[in-house]
Formats: structure tokens, C-alpha cells, sequence
């Protein structure tokens, strides 16, 4: 991949949508040997390492960045009954579906923070 290329992927990706929530990146209908979102983890991994080093430099804690899939089942989903009410996976509250059982997955990157007392 050339420099430009890579570069522009990275805007892409590191870009914050203005239609919905500021973590959303993307939709893909296919995880397994996707490109997108193989070339998001290794941006989001590099940025992770560079906030390390700045947080050893200056002391101060940094927000790590963390990749979320997010299935949805679309329309006519063999797995649909799962989720139903009375299915296995039928959760009263907000929905999660496996991402082996989506028809797309939404790729969100969120920042968090590390619990740093858990590590000392």
C-alpha cells in the first residue's frame, strides 16, 4: 500500500461521523479477511502505542482506543428465532447479537480509560 493510500485510509477510519454516535466508523457484512477493518485494528494498535509513549513522557493518563463490532440481524435471518422472545439468546434489555449470527456488523472505535490500580 503506498504512503498515500495509507494515509487517506487513516483519515477515513480515524474520522469522527456526523450522522451518528462520535465512535461509529463503518458497516461491513463480512468480518473474517476484511481489509477495513483489519487496516482499522493496525491504525487503532499504532495510536494505542504512541498514547503510551506520551503518557510515559509526560505522566499523564491518556484514553486508550478500543474497537467494537456490533451485529444486526437484517432481514430474513436464519438466526432470527434465537433472538426472539422465548429464543436462547432473547435478552430482555438491549439487544446484542453475535457477530457470527449478523448480516452486518457495525464497527464502532471507542476511547477508554485504564484502571490503573488493577495493574500496581
Amino acid at each position: 500500500m503506498t504512503e498515500r493510500a495509507s494515509v487517506a485510509l487513516r483519515e477515513r477510519f480515524l474520522a469522527k461521523a456526523a450522522a451518528r454516535t462520535e465512535a461509529y466508523r463503518f458497516s461491513v457484512t463480512r468480518v473474517t479477511d476484511n481489509m477495513f477493518l483489519d487496516a482499522l485494528k493496525r491504525e487503532v494498535k499504532i495510536e494505542n502505542a504512541q498514547r503510551r509513549v506520551k503518557e510515559l513522557e509526560t505522566g499523564k493518563v491518556q484514553p486508550r482506543l478500543r474497537v467494537n463490532l456490533k451485529g444486526r440481524l437484517g432481514k430474513d435471518n436464519p438466526n432470527a428465532p434465537l433472538y426472539r422472545r422465548g429464543g436462547k439468546l432473547w435478552r430482555y434489555s438491549a439487544q446484542t447479537i453475535r457477530v457470527e449470527h449478523a448480516a452486518h456488523v457495525d464497527v464502532y472505535v471507542n476511547e477508554y480509560y485504564r484502571d490503573w490500580t488493577k495493574s500496581l
